[in-house]
């Protein structure tokens, strides 16, 4: 504290080890923690001579990194935390809290980094190592991370001999069924000749001529048909095998040179020249997930099939091309541009073809397409690249919605700097949930997504990851002990918010969280108020003897405000806390009246009450009688 100034005050936290008890020489009984001192300043003092001291245990940064880092767990991989001067703050090995590793190569290289984060390979123990490092303002550390090239390179010699074993499990497959193959097509023209022969053997007929005739007839007739249905199988593989080659070259896991590329579209009879300048269109059918639970699997694939049909028929009226079916909700036409009269420009041409692609479906089929268009790409070019920025290009169907057509000006509109992250919006979200107020919560959620409106696709989603974050941190105790409706719906969008197509879906489904989390604290507030309702009626009930009984002595008891108890009880039993009580005593003194000879101010000394006028008044409006005559009537009877 005396080096403190408030000019430039010491930086915190400070890493240490203190002792948890009094025996500061029992080592065992030691633990480390970051300490934050918290200075009293007056006007006139250079040093403060009063501050308040906080301890943070150290595991806390540590099971947090931990948390993080699946990885930590794995032998070998380590997450650690330096200051400045190269001091270990936190590290998954407990064993190095407060060790100086700044004569460690690592550690100098990441030191004298000029960027706030990065990432290099470097050798510790004769292993090598993946460094990733990022940097922290106040307090002024590093969080580096070590992964080992065993941990990942592991599983990766594991795939390869995992690939060895499938091709050649492939391979024997192949020329088994290459074998069966030739055997049911050389199977008609042996049993001719057997058939042959043995009609050779055989006796001549009447009219041997006319036997062999109709015997000729009859082998060749089965032999053609055979081969045509033959032919038929080749034709349905033949196009699946075209596909599936087509689709492992928009994906990027086949390569070719242009001359096993022709020799591929010669064997396959490709409608498309990939050796000239194409064009792609990415289509994805909307309201995938209602599609998936509308159909099963063979009408699913029918359905694609009948799309790609429609497709492939109007493109078709102005270029070659092929339609690849891709998985999930994906569909590609490819069309060559060569030699084609366009009198406007590509996208222009394109946009058009597309919408009236999207009527058509629609109109026979009654599906929404989506749709994003590339750029025209040149002879040679890789198809992988156009086709994976087509993909990212479709991502933004969840701005614009269903039935949209993406081209690639309309990258032009988006903001590749992310936009401020609106916390006061945030916090205003939190405030309206907190008051369990949804409609206003919902207002405040859709000004923090229109701050969002002009961002990256990438922005938009990181952006709803940390609100999301942030909900769950803001209402943890309520989340933890709820209904599992609300932490299901919490985990689904976390889980599977890549799968939302518009903004209106994740609007939708965060509608029903904010719904959720309203309708638990309303459950939890009205548990609660039973609670302090059923206090109130036990001390009445044990109590009513007491004549100075009354709701601010409970009030009292209870620590609570006689204003908000009063309410609250009211609110659950229709009756005041004074008319409760009352009611318990009059319980009490008719039964005294019923049972016991005693007088009746011994009766209201045992119920709480004062022999008074009042008294008097209450029973006869409670009893529809006065005392005397009550008392007169129990002796009549």
């Amino acid at each position: 504290m005396k080096n403190m100034d408030m000019v430039s005050p010491s930086s915190m936290p400070i890493a240490r080890t203190i002792p948890i008890g009094y025996n500061v020489n029992d080592e065992s009984q030691h633990t480390n923690v970051y300490t934050y001192i918290v200075p009293y300043w007056n006007d006139s003092d250079k040093h403060p001579d009063k501050a308040v001291v906080v301890n943070i245990k150290a595991s806390h940064l540590s099971n947090i990194i931990t948390s993080l880092n699946a990885k930590s767990e794995t032998s070998g991989n380590r997450i650690t935390v330096i200051d400045s001067d190269g001091l270990i703050v936190s590290d998954t090995n407990k064993n190095l809290f407060s060790k100086n590793l700044l004569s460690t190569e690592y550690i100098k290289k990441v030191l004298d980094f000029q960027t706030p984060t990065g990432n290099f390979k470097t050798k510790i123990d004769n292993e090598l190592y993946n460094v990733n490092f990022v940097s922290s303002e106040n307090p002024n550390w590093k969080f580096i991370s070590l992964t080992s090239y065993n941990s990942f390179m592991g599983p990766v010699n594991s795939i390869k001999f995992s690939t060895l074993i499938i091709c050649i499990v492939v391979l024997l497959l192949g020329l088994l069924s290459s074998f069966i193959m030739s055997r049911s097509i050389y199977a008609p023209v042996g049993k001719l000749m057997n058939t042959v022969r043995q009609k050779l053997k055989a006796p001549y007929s009447k009219d041997p001529s006319s036997v062999d005739i109709h015997f000729l007839h009859d082998a060749f007739s089965e032999m053609i048909m055979k081969t045509e249905e033959l032919e038929q199988k080749q034709r349905n593989h033949h196009h699946t095998l075209k596909n599936s080659w087509l689709k492992d070259i928009l994906q990027g896991t086949t390569f070719l040179s242009t001359k096993d590329l022709l020799s591929k579209q010669k064997e396959y009879g490709s409608n498309v020249n990939l050796n000239e300048p194409l064009q792609l269109v990415l289509f994805r059918l909307d309201h995938y997930q209602s599609f998936l639970e509308a159909y099963n699997e063979r009408d699913r694939a029918l359905l694609k099939f009948a799309i790609a049909n429609i497709i492939s028929q109007i493109a078709s009226t102005k270029y070659d091309n092929e339609v690849i079916e891709l998985d999930s909700d994906k569909i590609v036409l490819l069309a060559e541009l060569k030699e084609q009269p366009l009198e406007e420009n590509v996208e222009e041409a394109f946009f058009k073809l597309t919408k009236t692609i999207q009527i058509a479906v629609s109109e026979y089929l009654k599906f929404s397409l989506s749709a994003a268009i590339s750029s025209p790409i040149a002879p040679n070019e890789l198809l992988f690249q156009s086709y994976s920025e087509l993909y990212s290009l479709s991502l933004y169907r969840m701005m614009v919605g269903h039935g949209c057509i993406l081209s690639p000006s309309f990258m032009n509109t988006i903001a590749q700097e992310p936009p401020t992250y609106p916390e006061g919006k945030v916090k205003l979200l939190l405030d309206c949930l907190k008051l369990g107020q949804q409609d206003k919560a919902l207002k405040a959620y859709d000004e923090f997504f229109q701050n969002y409106s002009g961002a990256t696709y990438e922005n938009m989603l990181s952006s709803m990851m940390h609100l999301m974050f942030m909900i769950r941190s803001t209402f943890i105790n309520i989340i933890n002990n709820s209904n599992p409706r609300l932490i299901n719906a919490i985990q689904s969008f976390s889980t599977n918010i890549e799968l939302f197509e518009t903004k209106d879906d994740i609007r939708e489904s965060m509608a029903n969280i904010f719904a959720e989390i309203v309708n638990t604290m309303d459950h939890n507030k009205q548990n609660k108020h039973n609670v302090i309702s059923a206090r109130v009626i036990k001390m009445i009930e044990e109590q009513y003897q007491d004549k100075n009984l009354s709701l601010r002595s409970i009030a009292d008891e209870l620590q609570m405000s006689s204003n908000y108890l009063g309410k609250q009880f009211k609110e659950m039993t229709d009756k005041s806390v004074s008319e409760y009580i009352t009611n318990v005593r009059m319980f009490h003194v008719k039964h005294l009246l019923d049972s016991s000879n005693l007088s009746t101010k011994d009766i209201l000394d045992k119920c709480g009450f004062e022999e008074t006028n009042y008294f008097y008044t209450i029973f006869k409006k409670h009893c529809g009688m006065s005392l005397t005559e009550y008392r007169l009537s129990e002796k009549i009877k």
